[in-house]
């Protein structure tokens, strides 16, 4: 070869042996010996390639192929044959992306299957990991998210395990109902619905204060929802079945002998002496039938309506109770069970899949494909309900702490997406961002402290089958709306793993208060309930979060500004609408003052002319009896008018003389 060509030739051939000297064929656990074999055949048959190379393909007119066509020989330009040299260098170049990307595959797998053998879990890039789990959701149990890596992954620092309630029980349904033991609030009880449909309840102790309740559905029909209210006072718990049938029982906690002294918890669950804490074993529950009730069928009677989602409302001292059926109709009854009106608020196949609690009177719905708000009073919806994403919603919650109008929505395909529903003073169905994706099953969602917590959870008619690793993941929505950079992000502050299989179920209160608080989870593979101790921060909100809330609350007429400016205002007025009220009623009392003055004065001179009047007339009658002597006065005579002259005031007055 001439030197320009072996010398681009041979950089190729350096090249192509390099790649296959350090191709690991023992990567899937093939001995030594045999990776020394396979490679030194690497070689072998990179030198023939060269060889061959150089035979068929001279690339300079100096070696030419007998016979063959298409080659570069004698008399061919030196054009083409750099062209048909370029071509081969594309066809290596091109097998060495293809060589690359194997050794990434194998050496995946070989960190994948050395992260199985010895228990723990790796970090791979987020497209390989969600890619392999679209294939087998079990990827996610033996590996992270190499962007978006926990924060903390020690469950053991947050979660206590303080004792299992109910050992004996098959528990269907838990719920940790609020209630007030003396003058402290934040104490909670547990609540449970048996395979056998009855209630018990339990303190957080473990001690039994309501044991096998017949909670009345019929024979043979499955309890399917257990609901409590935030009432601490006379906490309701709802219960629903197979049938649409609903009954509603309250549970009065009442005392056997009364506030005791005696050993109570304190906030770090140490036991002190108390004056105000109320024994749980002197606590006695007597639960009562508040109403039961029934979803209204069909007047037109060729529509099945199906109890779908179900929601205890308390607002303004008032209790309704919401109804969400299969038809896309809401209902809403009284506290009595009375219906109050129904209205459909969505065509979607499965009707409405859920009842979300939102700001006042307000209840978030949602489907499969939309969600809204709806006016309990009014049972009418407050604006057109807006569409989600094209996966199917499997789950919603509000983060009432955080910001009123943003809806977090957990899709089927495993994603979290947030929606603003407002844009200032108008009302929008924005996507604002979306969690990260660390899970191909939906999250059951709830909040706590600030943070939302999602556990994955499959759908009660879904088709996924698979043996989920009961996990809490912990995310921070400060973190997301800071933004992501090159460094990993803190989006999960926190991810949770127990020793269990299979699907799990969590409570927790609607607003925890002090340094720990209670989390009840019920596992399948176990009896009883769990009861743990749970120990976070509360999340910090995010500058955006703050000028999201500064905004939101600034359109309404009750914004900060507006009610310091009123304030204001009245604190201005006031002091001035009061001087001049007492000033008018000063004035008003001057003036009455002078009018009884001046009628005084006017009565007085009244009474003085009265008085000198009588002395005149009394004068003339005595001058007049002197100079008549005797004589009768003619009766026909007219009058004597006389003009009598006042000392007092010297006013001329006119009198007739009788």
């Amino acid at each position: 070869f001439t030197p320009p060509c072996a010398w681009a030739l041979r950089r190729q051939y350096f090249h192509f042996e390099e790649q296959v000297r350090r191709f690991p064929v023992g990567a899937l656990g093939v001995c030594r010996p045999s990776a020394m074999a396979a490679g030194a055949v690497g070689i072998a048959g990179a030198r023939v390639v060269l060889v061959v190379f150089a035979v068929f393909a001279s690339p300079c007119g100096v070696v030419a192929a007998s016979g063959g066509g298409g080659g570069c020989g004698a008399g061919v330009p030196v054009a083409s044959c750099e062209a048909h040299l370029q071509s081969l260098v594309d066809r290596l170049e091109s097998s060495q992306d293809q060589i690359q990307g194997k050794l990434s595959t194998l050496s995946t797998l070989e960190l994948l299957r050395s992260s199985i053998l010895g228990g723990r879990r790796v970090e791979l890039q987020s497209a390989q990991r969600q890619h392999l789990e679209t294939g087998s959701p079990l990827i996610g149990e033996v590996t992270y998210d190499m962007r978006h890596r926990p924060v903390s992954t020690n469950a053991s620092r947050y979660f206590r395990l303080a004792r299992t309630v109910a050992r004996h029980l098959e528990v269907a349904h838990h719920a940790l109902v609020p209630v007030q033991l003396g003058k402290a609030s934040g104490d909670a009880l547990l609540a449970i619905v048996d395979s056998s449909s009855e209630l018990s309840v339990f303190d957080l102790d473990g001690r039994p204060l309501l044991e096998n309740f017949e909670l009345g559905h019929a024979q043979g029909v499955t309890i399917d929802r257990l609901l409590v209210s935030k009432s601490q006072d006379s906490p309701l718990v709802l219960t629903t079945d197979s049938t649409s049938r609903i009954r509603v029982h309250s549970l009065k906690v009442e005392a056997r002998v009364g506030f005791s002294a005696g050993v109570g918890r304190g906030e770090n669950g140490t036991a002190e002496h108390s004056e105000e804490y109320l024994e749980p074993s002197n606590l006695v529950l007597a639960p009562k039938l508040a109403c039961a009730f029934k979803l209204p069928a069909s007047p037109l009677g060729g529509e099945a309506r199906l109890l779908t989602a179900m929601l205890i409302v308390e607002h303004g001292g008032q209790t309704h109770f919401v109804a969400g059926d299969s038809a896309g109709g809401i209902t809403v009854f009284s506290h009595r069970g009375f219906l109050r009106g129904r209205i459909r608020v969505t065509e979607e196949p499965g009707g409405v899949r859920g009842l979300v609690k939102s700001q006042g009177n307000s209840v978030l719905f949602y489907s499969a494909r939309v969600f809204g708000h709806l006016a309990v009073a009014k049972v009418d919806l407050e604006y057109p309900p807006c569409w989600g994403p094209a996966s199917p919603i499997a789950y919603a919650i509000i983060d009432l702490s955080y910001s009123a109008s943003r809806v977090i929505l957990s899709l089927e395909d495993g994603d979290i997406a947030v929606f603003n529903t407002a844009r200032g003073p108008s009302r929008a169905c924005d996507l604002a961002m979306k969690f990260p994706h660390v899970s191909a099953v939906p999250f059951q969602l709830y909040v706590f402290k600030g943070y939302i917590v999602g556990m994955p959870r499959l759908l009660r008619n879904s088709s996924q089958q698979a043996d989920l690793l009961p996990e809490l993941f912990v995310f921070n929505l400060a973190a997301m709306d800071n933004g992501y950079g090159v460094a990993p992000s803190r989006s999960v502050q926190l991810q949770a793993s127990f020793d269990a299989r299979g699907p799990a179920a969590l409570s927790m209160l609607p607003s925890c208060q002090g340094k720990t608080a209670p989390m009840a989870f019920r596992f399948a593979s176990t009896k009883g309930v769990r009861i743990y101790n749970v120990s976070l921060r509360p999340a910090r909100k995010s500058k955006v979060a703050l000028e999201e809330a500064v905004v939101e609350e600034s359109t309404s007429w009750t914004s900060w500004y507006a009610k310091r400016i009123a304030v204001l205002l009245v604190a201005m007025l006031l002091p001035l609408w009061y001087w001049r009220r007492r000033r008018r009623v000063a004035k008003a009392a001057a003036d009455a003052a002078a009018a009884a003055a001046a009628a005084a004065a006017v009565a007085s001179d009244d009474g003085a002319a009265a008085g000198a009047d009588k002395e005149n007339q009394r004068r003339r009658r005595n001058v007049g009896g002197r100079g008549r002597s005797g004589h009768a006065r003619d009766a026909g005579a007219r009058p004597k008018v006389e003009e009598d002259f006042d000392d007092d005031d010297g006013e001329v007055e006119e009198e007739a003389d009788d």
